[in-house]
């Protein structure tokens, strides 16, 4: 299975393929419809977006409002939102699009765990079901134009800085994950391009590795001090004062 925790960065990355083949006319209002349809199609929750800015004629786009809802069954506020997304769309119309610069500034993360499975694990189940059927959304090509190539897309330099990450679980009060900033270069070549599938593949799966480092790391160190909490309160109850006494000489000595 595909590690996918940012899919609506694939959503993205079809929305640039099929922005293409639009005209100017209601562009922004286009593309946000088909952002949360297709996203929420996939994901299988709650897709929306506060709205879209594309200048065609400067090359840049802007994504606002970005929301991901919880799959059924979680209750933290949203799994993923992103304030900004801005996008350099360098050139739209060879054969292969080249998208000089994603930029994600500021995502907000929430893991959530329940049970034993977590939010994060059941949007990717969501995913592999929904992603196995084509979906239909106002991105396709003209019928007349039937004997198109597939989009093959490349990005220059892809980055995910300043965003934040917590864990919530049932058992303890929510930790704050450490994301470090993750910038990636040349993905695909301008010769041949990636599809849509693989560039997105490409990024989420790097990024799905570093998000999921963070909380196991978190987690360890988590466990590591209720089990030392555990053991502390252990000891209060079974030994003598005379006992703590001399425990606490040693910690004294030690801590020097």
């Amino acid at each position: 299975m595909k590690k996918i925790i940012l899919s609506l960065l694939a959503i993205i990355i079809l929305v640039l393929g099929g922005i293409t083949y639009y005209g100017i006319a209601n562009l922004d209002g286009i593309v946000k419809n088909v952002i949360e349809k297709v996203g929420t199609k996939v994901t299988g929750t709650a897709v929306t977006v506060a709205g879209v800015n594309i200048t065609l004629k400067e090359g840049r786009g802007e994504i606002r409002g970005l929301h991901l809802a919880n799959p059924t069954g979680f209750d933290s506020a949203h799994l993923f939102h992103l304030d900004n997304v801005a996008l350099d769309l360098g050139n739209l119309f060879g054969d292969v699009i080249v998208i000089d610069e994603v930029l994600i500034d500021g995502a907000d993360i929430i893991a959530e765990q329940k049970g034993q499975t977590t939010n994060l694990q059941a949007l990717l189940e969501n995913i592999e079901k929904n992603s196995s059927a084509p979906v239909q959304t106002e991105t396709k090509i003209a019928e007349e134009d039937t004997t198109s190539e597939p989009i093959r897309l490349m990005v220059k330099k892809f980055s995910f800085i300043n965003n934040k990450a917590s864990l919530e679980t049932e058992q303890w009060d929510p930790q704050v994950l450490k994301v470090p900033n993750i910038v990636m270069n040349n993905l695909g070549d301008e010769k041949v391009g990636l599809t849509p599938e693989q560039l997105s593949a490409e990024v989420i799966n790097r990024l799905t590795k570093s998000i999921e480092k963070a909380a196991k790391e978190a987690l360890k160190e988590k466990a590591k001090e209720e089990a030392k909490k555990a053991l502390t309160e252990q000891l209060d109850k079974n030994l003598s004062d005379k006992d703590k006494a001399k425990l606490d000489s040693l910690k004294n000595i030690f801590s020097q």
